[in-house]
């Protein structure tokens, strides 16, 4: 069974950057919709980490969860 693990953008960079994301492969992913904006503005920028993430993030038909920030006050 796969543990359930809600992904930042540094994680995925740094293992893209070793060409090593297939280390995510243990983990069912999420990743935040704010991530998924990283990504693509990486990709903007042609930065080919961010073209790596976005191949395996579709290889692994991941998909971006929407997420809310609650301040209480």
């Amino acid at each position: 069974m796969q543990a359930d693990v809600v992904c930042n953008a540094s994680p995925l960079i740094f293992l893209a950057k070793i060409k090593r994301l297939d280390l995510l492969n243990i983990y069912s992913l999420r990743i935040p919709s704010q991530v998924e904006a990283e990504i693509l503005s990486g990709i903007k920028k042609k930065h080919e980490d961010a073209k790596l993430i976005t191949e395996y993030l579709e290889q692994r038909k991941i998909e971006s969860v929407k997420t809310y920030l609650y301040c209480h006050t």
